[in-house]
């Protein structure tokens, strides 16, 4: 294996180590090797064909010297001694060979086992962790490249004794708005880099700029892990095989009935009953099911109620919102009992989400209560809380008067065997570095590159990273693939904190704006809509968006909307506005429909729907299937955070008591303040 200084192959004498090895390309943009040559004192080729080149530039005429004027000749520092390279391979070869304490290593020494551009370091330290001196020196180098002040950037870049992080502090500077990169600049970053967080960027830029007759590598990103967001909750919903399974004919028919139901559901019956004959009796009654559930969000039960029951007499057990809609209609019309077996038929549905049983079993204790059946009440609310992080098994929990779901806060400490599981992979080590230097958002794009797939160590080594330092969309993913010893969900990784907070700390709750976050977001800053064009962690519309500012005398360019302090900023003053707004009035159902859907909709819908001034009854009408998911998942959340938080959650037992959930502040704004001006992750 090749011995490298800092990232520059070690030539010499042969030794052990350097056997049969191939030496690591030493092409890399000009401002590193310079900073190679002045560490190590070993010499280059290609920086001295480089200062060759510039040596015999043509000399500049008399004209041209007279408008820059004499330079201003500086005293040269002696060269620095070359290191003998053969006897400082043999020196090291020998600690590795007795394997001598790591710590006793140069600390710009790296190991290069395989030939490959990333190279494993040799641990100084506590597995790869920054030197306090170190973390320290990566951190003003940051902040001064983010102001544009390269020049004191390089002087801290000189000092630096560990190299890891340079891909980084170059792609920070090529993409700098104060910095033109060029393409052979950017095109030698992709040879060295290409496997790091952010490297598309780069690789996109480097494509624009790319220079005749050179060559830019491809990213090498790792894929993640692949989270599954329900996780937490239960079952899935598993559909009829049949809908996947369609002809050519029966998909047009399904797009002509899909394209007709919500405007016009009278036109999609039709369409379905002239084309009958393509399809079996599931597939239609799966599509008739949908055209009862349009009829039942557009105000006319008795419609939806004959096309439901139809299709849950033949196909219920396939198409468990032929049940549903069933029991809603039923229900609206004040048959209690009837409504009652179709809703305990959703629940039993195989088919169905854990979110879609719960309800399900909710609402037969709700019918049979209403029906004066009190003996089965407790067992379907029993069946509901089976599902304790899902809207309505939580409200049954909280009906029963039960203890709240045994929610695990904890999170696993960063030991020195996560460490090491971390070290073990390239990306893990950047991540560690990144951490020790202020930098979790570029820790947080390093660890989304690693799946540990089933390495339990790794698993909870990227738990306890991303959820104790700052990292709440990666927390989050983890949580949603991930469970601890005895199949216990990580519920401080399900549930994070952020760690960005507005400049003046927070005027609504965290659980509240945290609870809309995690449904609008999932803690991404850089989660962009591409559809509806919303924004950032809060997913605001840029004309929302101009709109709050404009109320409170700020001036927000759009692009700001990406970042978090301003994005949370705004979207609470969104949260603020809306609470006070004359269609919400602190009601926390109506402040996720009018945020979700705006308040000329909240209006509309609640003029429109009889919902009897029944809580549930107004979410299960709203006609339009995201916002009505969005209320119940916001709803969730904001109790599960305020459980987290420790505070009341008066606002659940209002529901489970069959009235509107109102919104009351409890932070400490005191406190809130505090930790803003305290918070180092604020950015």
């Amino acid at each position: 294996m090749a011995l490298i200084f800092a990232g520059a192959a070690v030539a010499g004498t042969a030794s052990p180590i350097q056997d049969g090895a191939q030496v690591q390309d030493a092409k890399m943009p000009i401002f590193l090797k310079e900073l190679l040559v002045r560490k190590t004192g070993e010499p280059i080729k290609e920086i001295k064909k480089e200062a060759a080149k510039k040596e015999t530039k043509p000399v500049k005429t008399a004209a041209v010297k007279s408008k820059i004027g004499p330079k201003v000749g500086k005293k040269k520092k002696p060269a620095a001694k070359p290191i003998s390279a053969g006897a400082e391979a043999e020196k090291v070869a020998a600690l590795v060979e007795e394997k001598d304490d790591p710590a006793k290593l140069p600390a710009n020494i790296v190991i290069n086992k395989q030939p490959s551009l990333f190279s494993r370091v040799i641990s100084f330290g506590s597995h790869n962790r920054l030197s306090g001196d170190d973390a320290a020196r990566y951190a003003h180098i940051f902040a001064f490249q983010d102001t544009g002040d390269f020049a004191r950037a390089n002087t801290e870049i000189e000092k630096l004794t560990d190299d890891r992080l340079l891909g980084h502090v170059l792609a920070q500077r090529y993409l700098s708005a104060k910095y033109k990169a060029t393409g052979r600049e950017l095109a030698d970053w992709m040879k060295s880099y290409a496997d790091h967080a952010g490297a598309q960027k780069i690789y996109d830029l480097a494509r624009k700029r790319q220079p005749r007759g050179v060559s830019v590598a491809a990213p090498k990103a790792g894929r993640g892990v692949y989270a599954l967001y329900d996780f937490d909750v239960g079952q899935l919903a598993t559909p009829y095989l049949g809908e996947r399974r369609q002809n050519p004919k029966q998909r047009d028919v399904v797009r002509a009935v899909d394209n007709a139901v919500s405007g016009s559901p009278t036109l999609a019956l039709k369409r379905l009953d002239n084309k009958k004959e393509l399809l079996n009796d599931t597939q239609y009654d799966s599509l008739r099911a949908n055209i009862a559930a349009s009829y039942f969000y557009n105000d006319k039960p008795e419609k939806a109620r004959d096309l439901a029951t139809a299709s849950a007499g033949r196909s219920g057990r396939d198409v468990p919102l032929a049940n549903w809609i069933s029991g809603l209609s039923a229900w609206k019309q004040g048959d209690y009992a009837t409504a009652a077996g179709y809703f305990e038929a959703t629940a039993n549905s195989q088919r169905t989400s854990a979110w879609m049983s719960a309800a399900g079993a909710h609402w037969a204790a709700r019918a049979y209560l209403r029906s004066h059946q009190p003996q089965k009440v407790s067992y379907w609310l029993h069946r509901a809380a089976e599902y304790p992080r899902t809207f309505y098994g939580i409200i049954s929990m909280k009906a029963l008067g039960m203890e709240e779901v045994k929610f695990n806060w904890d999170v696993p400490d960063l030991s020195d065997r996560h460490a090491k599981a971390l070290s073990t992979v390239p990306a893990g080590r950047r991540a560690l570095a990144l951490v020790d230097a202020e930098r979790p958002d570029l820790a947080e794009k390093e660890l989304s590159q690693m799946n540990p797939g089933d390495d339990a160590v790794l698993q909870e080594a990227m738990i306890a990273l991303s959820t104790r330092n700052g990292m709440p969309g990666l927390s989050l993913r983890m949580g949603s693939s991930f469970k601890g010893q005895g199949g216990k969900l990580y519920d401080a990784a399900l549930y994070p904190d952020a760690p960005w907070e507005p400049r003046h700390g927070f005027s609504v709750d965290k659980a509240l704006v945290y609870a809309f976050i995690r449904q609008e977001s999932r803690f991404r800053p850089d989660w962009n809509n591409r559809s509806s064009g919303a924004m950032g962690l809060m997913q605001l519309m840029p004309k929302t968006a101009k709109h709050v500012a404009k109320l409170h005398g700020l001036d927000i360019e759009k692009a700001k909307l990406q970042d978090p302090m301003v994005n949370i900023d705004l979207g609470q003053k969104y949260l603020s506005e809306l609470l006070k707004n004359e269609y919400v009035e602190n009601n926390l159902f109506k402040l996720a429909v009018a945020y979700n859907a705006g308040p000329g909709k909240l209006a509309r819908w609640e003029s429109n729907a009889h919902y009897a001034d029944d809580p549930l009854l107004f979410i299960e009408s709203i006609p339009v299937a995201e916002t009505r998911i969005f209320v119940e998942r916001v709803l969730t959340n904001y109790w599960i955070y305020r459980i987290k938080f420790q505070q009341d959650t008066t606002s659940l037992d209002k529901v489970a008591e069959g009235e509107w959930p109102v919104y009351t502040a409890q932070d400490d704004r005191r406190g809130a303040v505090f930790a803003a001006a305290g918070n180092i992750f604020s950015r």
